[in-house]
C-alpha cells in the first residue's frame, strides 16, 4: 500500500519508493519527467486520479520516446485515442499556443471515423511538428 496514512494522496518521495520497489530497473528521472508533463511538481501531493494517469503513462508509453509519452499523457480518459479536448490540453500543458481553427484542422486531417486520433496518427503528427 502506498498511501499508508490513508490521506487520499501521496508525495513524490512515496511514489519514488513505490517505483523502485515494484520496478527494479526504473529510471526515476524519466518518472519525474512524466510527472512534470501531467502538471505535477515534485513538492505536490499526488491524488489517486493523478497516480492512475501516471501509472497509465508509465505502463504503456515507450518512456524514451517523447511522442509516446505525450500520447499517453494526452489520453486522460485512457481510451487509447485522443479527442479534440485532449489534444488541446496537451498543447496547453506544453505551452504551445494553438488556435481552435488549428485544432479543428488537425482533427479533420488526423482523426479516424470516430473523430479521434490513434497512437500512430498522434506520434507521427508530433514527430513531424517537433522533427524528432
Amino acid at each position: 500500500m502506498i498511501d499508508k496514512q490513508k490521506l487520499g494522496y501521496i508525495g513524490c518521495n512515496q511514489l519514488e519508493t513505490f517505483l523502485t520497489k515494484v520496478f527494479q530497473d526504473v529510471n526515476i528521472e524519466k518518472a519525474m519527467c512524466i510527472l512534470s508533463i501531467i502538471d505535477i511538481a515534485p513538492e505536490t501531493k499526488i491524488t489517486l486520479e493523478q497516480f492512475t494517469q501516471f501509472m497509465y503513462i508509465f505502463n504503456n508509453a515507450k518512456i524514451e520516446i517523447l511522442s509516446s509519452v505525450l500520447f499517453y499523457a494526452a489520453d486522460t480518459n485512457q481510451s487509447g485515442k485522443i479527442d479534440k479536448n485532449e489534444l488541446s490540453d496537451i498543447f496547453r500543458k506544453l505551452d504551445i499556443p494553438v488556435e481552435d481553427s488549428q485544432l479543428q484542422e488537425a482533427m479533420e486531417t488526423l482523426s479516424d471515423e470516430t473523430g479521434e486520433i490513434n497512437y500512430t496518427q498522434f506520434t507521427e503528427y508530433v514527430e513531424s511538428i517537433f522533427q524528432i
